[in-house]
């Protein structure tokens, strides 16, 4: 029993001793410093490419932001210079002496079967018999439709220019007996001064407003437009322009 546990003694004090030889030894430093070697590298490796993948991703969105970016530079180019035509219009003085002798009638129809010249004449021909009905001072100078033709059907609005800004009012102020007339299609014709596109944007704002205030029994078609030094205040207003 004695010489057993001897035995056993010296058995592990010699592999402690091989185990502390072993991990002093070169060839152990060696081997562990490549086994860490190797496995940092391929931890770098893994994260180099997770890297390069973001780093590619990074780019991609910021040249996306880039043409999105350049893409709304040219739109607000464009509307600016929409907007300084529009305003050359609006401040050019023929643009402006026009616009004050001239009315927009609303809801006249507007038959597309027809040819492009018998339908003009037939809108001639239209007006002649609105100005006749309101008792207008003023013949039609020019008489032509505004903007393309509709998908819905709907009849395009009928710009007239008359003589002059006296007869433009005139015929506005007269513009409420188009109450008892009928189109030939049967439904009521309306008329409104011819606007600039603010002017049109306030008057569809405060026609809205208007709207929101009256009572049931208001008649919604005779909505006032907000008086200016050039726009009179119309009788006559359509509800769906």
């Amino acid at each position: 029993m004695v010489n057993n546990r001897k035995r056993e003694k010296t058995s592990r004090s010699t592999s402690r001793d091989q185990i502390t030889r072993l991990l002093q030894s070169t060839e152990f430093k060696t081997m562990l410093i490549t086994v860490v070697k190797e496995a940092v590298s391929e931890a770098m490796a893994d994260i180099k490419t997770d890297l390069h993948k973001s780093i590619l991703d990074m780019h991609a969105n910021m040249k996306r932001l880039e043409e999105t970016v350049v893409a709304q530079q040219k739109r607000i180019e464009d509307m600016e210079l929409a907007l300084k035509d529009e305003k050359k219009k609006q401040d050019d003085p023929a643009e402006v002496k026009e616009r004050r002798r001239s009315i927009v009638a609303i809801g006249v129809p507007e038959d597309l079967a027809l040819p492009q010249f018998e339908r003009s004449l037939a809108d001639q021909n239209t007006v002649n018999q609105l100005l006749k009905h309101v008792d207008a001072t003023s013949p039609a100078v020019s008489v032509y439709r505004l903007g393309r033709q509709r998908e819905d059907g709907r009849p395009r609005l009928l710009k007239i220019i008359l003589t002059s800004q006296f007869a433009q009012r005139d015929t506005l102020k007269k513009a409420h007996k188009l109450k008892t007339y009928r189109g030939a299609d049967g439904r009521h014709i309306f008329l409104r001064p011819s606007m600039s596109r603010e002017e049109l944007v306030q008057f569809h704002d405060n026609r809205r407003k208007n709207r929101s205030n009256q009572s049931p029994a208001t008649n919604a078609n005779a909505t006032p437009l907000q008086p200016r030094k050039e726009i009179p205040t119309p009788m006559i207003t359509d509800s769906k322009n």
